[in-house]
């Protein structure tokens, strides 16, 4: 007897398709803006020279695509299954179930639809029905109505279908098993919702060290004067520590900072003198996470957003919670601006799926600031003594997240010193630093804590009033961070240390505000001398803790010290900073692209190696002292450098020509002997008298 062939049921394979065809509408902008310059096919080309076939980004390429069609196919049969219920809770229906099917799906795309624009405003297929998805009724928000009556009406069917179904069955052997099967799920719910214990206590001679970093933030930010402070979590925190109001970073971007902050080291002695660099280009020695972990530590990073600042595990951390680190960030970023991912980035599914996209600052449409805390409170493994270090970048370009307000109409002054989107993502940056700072309290971590908060670099946006020198012809104000020696706002950073519980006495109870001249280079000598633990490696920071013990403000073996700053490749006209709304042109993305190569094994986009010495030349360089600063500048042909003083209190700048101009003033002759052991292989002077090896240097 021949069976028959057992008969799809209806609608299931057209479920899938659905899902599949609201994948591809999903793109249908992006598809559009494949046309712009953002995705010129020479730029990217320029990126990716050759097949990438075979490769680690090709593996993590697929993996996304394949986890696109998964959730879309999920959404499709999701649909299918609504349709079958609907026929189990209405049986006197006489819509087929493709029909039902249909309508599932175009229930849930309008919902998909309008809550993508009410959540995610700033995503590609959110912005444009923004507007309509925020309308108010009666004070609710249309998405969140559309919402409701979804999960209501959906809630309903399910009801309907599951009570005509339990009908049809015996009763007593489904109440019994289900109660017997409902204690392991209380038992789970329970555990889940236990509140986690405290954290064994650090021993008393090995505090908890906490570096909390906010990417960009002006060291001027902090306690402005007024009522209405932009950070009151900081203006908190600050009550109690010591801040070093003098602080600089030897380099204005976050990868060298971050660097020159875990070693101690100056980036020309570690060779981390740009992001994206090579590997072996690199000189770490021992590092300060490497130190502590030796000396019963456990050391943890997290930080929102590594497109350019690649740091892990190889800085001797146990754990690191970061985004994917590599070129395959850069490529799913805009691919990953869909409704149906955006709905679940920020969830525990969404950091298995898409672990390149979870809490990563990057894909601002979708970043929600609340997720990375979350990360950073739930994921960090605590123990002690621990070494925590997190960073917070949305106060970086493009100064936009998930639900951040919309200038777009209403950009403001735009030659403000302090823009209104600026503004707004340092406020939510010091929201998050107040929640961390919060869980690590509930969990005992501050009991007996050194607390260090700082910024990597700050941020200027083309105001004058935020230059050294009055503008000129050669001299013009500049956007971003690392882009020139002449904006003090760029390279000054916000530096403050604070000990809680027992480890206040390590500070001797000093408090307020000192003037010391300081470095982020002085943070892993400080930390080190705290804990009386011996740095394996010479350092070039020094230890501010005699200072910090006695709230110093002037200290004779600082009163002349000499610290260095220097700009970081900049293509031309990549972005204006001082726009979070800038476009990127085909031509400035070719150039920078031409500069980077994906490393096949790893994925990482690096620097070209054989560029590196020409990108040193390319750069202004400067030593600060006490009342004044020299700056080395290349010419536009890369032949040689020129060199200006400048007066740290800002004024006309002064050129600097023969030896006897750098003799005739004791600082400036300091400052050009430090500047030539410092950078002597790369300085050229050119035709100019003056030399390294003169009697000026």
């Amino acid at each position: 007897m021949n069976r028959s062939p057992r008969r799809i049921p209806q609608g299931l394979l057209l479920g899938p398709l659905l899902g599949v065809t609201f994948l591809a509408f999903s793109y249908i902008r992006l598809i559009g803006d494949s046309q712009t310059a953002l995705f010129d096919h020479a730029a990217y080309q320029a990126v990716f020279e050759g097949s990438i076939l075979g490769t680690r980004l090709a593996e993590l390429i697929g993996w996304f695509a394949a986890a696109q069609l998964l959730i879309h196919v999920v959404l499709g049969l999701g649909c299918w299954a609504m349709a079958r219920l609907t026929l189990i809770a209405f049986p006197e229906t006489t819509s087929t179930p493709r029909a039902l099917t249909a309508f599932w799906f175009i229930i849930a795309a309008i919902w998909l639809l309008f809550s993508n624009a009410g959540n995610f405003p700033h995503s590609s297929l959110g912005a444009p029905y923004a507007g309509l998805a925020g309308t108010e009724i009666l004070n609710v928000r249309l998405h969140s109505w559309i919402t409701g009556l979804v999960l209501l009406g959906s809630g309903f069917v399910l009801a309907v279908a599951l009570v005509k179904q339990c009908k049809a069955l015996a009763l007593a052997p489904i109440r019994r098993h289900a109660a017997w099967g409902a204690v392991p799920l209380v038992a789970v719910a329970c555990a889940a919702a236990w509140p986690e214990g405290k954290i064994a206590p650090a021993p008393a001679d090995k505090p908890n060290i906490i570096l909390l970093g906010i990417d960009s933030l002006r060291y001027d930010e902090t306690q402005l004067p007024g009522n209405a402070s932009d950070t009151p979590h900081l203006d908190e925190f600050l009550v109690d520590a010591v801040r070093l109001e003098n602080s600089t970073t030897p380099l204005a971007r976050t990868f060298p900072s971050w660097v020159s902050l875990l070693t101690g080291r100056h980036p020309h002695s570690t060779g981390a003198i740009l992001n994206l660099l090579p590997q072996d280009a690199m000189r770490l020695g021992a590092t300060l996470p490497e130190i502590l972990r030796q000396n019963g530590y456990h050391t943890a990073y997290a930080i929102d957003e590594v497109r350019f600042s690649n740091i892990d595990e190889k800085f001797g951390f146990d754990q690191t919670e970061t985004p994917g680190i590599g070129a395959a960030d850069f490529i799913l970023g805009a691919a990953s601006d869909t409704p149906l991912v955006n709905s679940i980035v920020n969830t525990s599914l969404g950091k298995w799926l898409f672990s390149y996209c979870y809490a990563n600052r990057a894909n601002s449409h979708n970043y929600d600031p609340q997720t990375f805390v979350t990360r950073v409170t739930d994921d960090i493994e605590y123990r002690s003594p621990m070494l925590l270090a997190a960073h917070l970048t949305l106060p970086h370009w493009p100064y936009k997240w998930r639900d951040s307000p919309d200038y777009t109409n209403s950009p403001g002054d735009p030659d403000a010193v302090r823009p209104r989107f600026y503004v707004d993502a340092v406020r939510r940056a010091d929201q998050q630093f107040g929640d961390i700072l919060d869980s690590l309290e509930e969990r005992g971590v501050l009991d007996n804590a050194i607390v260090i908060a700082f910024s990597d670099h700050g941020e200027t946006f083309g105001s004058q009033h935020d230059m050294l020198t009055p503008p000129g012809p050669e001299v013009l104000p500049s956007s971003g961070h690392g882009t020139t020696v002449l904006a003090p706002h760029q390279y000054r950073v916000f530096f403050a240390i604070r000990g809680y519980g027992s480890a206040r006495a390590n500070l001797g109870g000093a408090r307020g505000a000192i003037e010391i001249p300081a470095s982020l280079e002085d943070v892993t000598p400080t930390v080190l001398d705290l804990l009386n633990v011996p740095a394996n490696d010479p350092v070039d920071g020094v230890s501010l803790l005699p200072e910090l013990r006695q709230g110093l403000s002037s200290s004779p073996r600082l009163a002349r010290r000499i610290r260095f700053t220097e700009t970081e490749f900049n293509p031309r006209n990549l972005a204006n900073i001082a726009d979070p709304d800038a476009k990127v042109s085909a031509s400035s993305l070719a150039e920078a692209a031409a500069y980077y190569r994906v490393d096949p094994e790893t994925g990482r986009l690096e620097m070209k190696s054989h560029l590196l010495d020409e990108l040193r030349r390319n750069r202004q360089y400067a030593a600060i002292g006490w009342t004044q600063m020299l700056g080395i500048f290349p010419r536009s042909d890369l032949s040689s450098h020129t060199f200006i003083a400048i007066d740290l209190g800002g004024g006309t700048p002064r050129p600097l020509r023969t030896a006897e101009d750098f003799r005739g003033d004791p600082e400036i002759a300091e400052l050009w002997l430090a500047l030539c052991r410092r950078y002597g292989a790369i300085i050229n002077t050119g035709d100019q008298v003056v030399r390294c090896d003169s009697p000026a240097g």
